[in-house]
């Protein structure tokens, strides 16, 4: 361990070298993907890059993230390791635009560079920024990207009633979404055959609580695929471990753990999740309903505990209603009587999940074209 930490390390300073000295026209555009589950969600904007033929940088700090073996004239590729270099790396920073997904500039460990113009922030889930994320998250950067009107919403809020200078808010979209929404093509649901299972990560996720239940039910009937989160690959390992076991010679039961989830939504017919973000991807993308089972709320935002009426405006907390049928723990047991009661009421859920994609989520389909026309017109 301590040897491939030294490795990294040594890479980490070539690089960094590397990058110093690369042509500025590189640097006109830098992402940053703190890890390679990270990185799909610009996909879409570095294929537009790629296409308008606009030189870029990508940095991330996983070096087994397959985007650093693409090195050529429009794209250059390096690796920070997410230790002490990464901290000196941004400190220093020479660029006009830097796209994140990372929350929290300047209040950990990533601090700002008065070498770099534009900090911009790049959502990587469409869920609440009441919620998830610390209630300062994002006052310290230039520009932010809203997924929907919720996003805009939200922040307008904070922001209007900060003294300080805040970032400027625009009505870009969802990256995920518009992946979805390009691989797939709307076809009506007859039959529920397969389903996903995938919670967020935490210590009241599905996993923690209910999981074992579900999949008891449901594969007895379905063809389920369990996607857990990436932190609860790590945080639930030994759940996760006793769960193969117990499940490793039922056919109607699989795990997925591939970084990018785009497979595993288009391969299956309705979502079960608790309170992730994913649920909610899957069913504006596919117009297929979901089941959440409402578990103790996920909230990281300290303060809005004490706030009731955030907490219940969270976007998150109301929209599942209109994106599906939300059930208690304790009704586990019936599971399949929900999965039923959506497949006879299909077109109803249908309808409600394209009222939701219109009104709520900005640019679908288009949200690359709309970031990239926005970095392009800075100053």
């Amino acid at each position: 361990m301590f040897i491939k930490k030294i490795k990294q390390v040594i890479r980490s300073y070539n690089d960094y070298k590397f990058f110093k000295n690369l042509d500025y026209s590189f640097k006109k555009i830098v992402i940053y993907s703190e890890n390679s589950s990270y990185t799909h969600f610009y996909q879409l904007l570095i294929d537009e890059l790629i296409k308008k033929k606009i030189r870029f940088t990508i940095i991330c700090s996983d070096e087994n993230d397959k985007i650093l073996e693409i090195n050529n004239n429009l794209f250059k590729s390096f690796f920070i390791e997410n230790n002490f270099l990464r901290t000196i790396f941004f400190k220093s920073l020479q660029c006009e635009n830097l796209i994140m997904t990372m929350p929290d500039l300047e209040n950990y460990y990533i601090k700002k560079s008065n070498k770099t113009k534009n900090y911009i922030y790049f959502f990587h889930t469409i869920v609440s920024t009441y919620t998830i994320y610390n209630s300062n998250a994002f006052d310290n950067y230039d520009h932010i990207f809203c997924a929907g009107k919720h996003h805009f919403q939200e922040l307008s809020k904070r922001f209007n009633g900060l003294k300080t200078v805040t970032p400027n808010l625009h009505k870009v979209g969802y990256s995920k979404i518009d992946e979805l929404v390009i691989n797939s093509k709307f076809t009506k649901i007859n039959e529920i055959k397969k389903i996903l299972i995938a919670p967020t990560w935490g210590p009241n996720n599905i996993i923690n609580t209910c999981l074992n239940e579900l999949i008891k039910n449901l594969s007895k009937n379905y063809l389920i695929t369990f996607r857990p989160h990436p932190i609860s690959l790590v945080n639930d390992k030994k759940i996760i471990s006793s769960l193969i076991a117990n499940y490793k010679n039922n056919k109607n039961f699989k795990i997925s753990s591939s970084n990018n989830n785009l497979e595993d939504y288009l391969n299956n017919d309705i979502i079960i999740s608790d309170w992730s973000g994913a649920a909610l991807e899957f069913s504006i993308s596919l117009f297929r309903p979901c089941i959440f089972i409402d578990t103790k709320q996920k909230i990281n935002n300290k303060k809005i505990l004490q706030n009731k009426k955030a907490k219940a405006d969270s976007f998150e907390n109301w929209i599942r209603f209109k994106l599906g049928r939300v059930i208690k723990i304790n009704q586990i047991n019936n599971i399949n009587k929900t999965v039923n009661e959506i497949q006879n009421n299909m077109n109803f859920f249908t309808e409600n999940i394209k009222d939701v994609r219109k009104n709520y989520i900005y640019n679908i389909g288009k949200s690359n074209k709309k970031a990239l026309e926005i970095i392009l017109n800075f100053k």
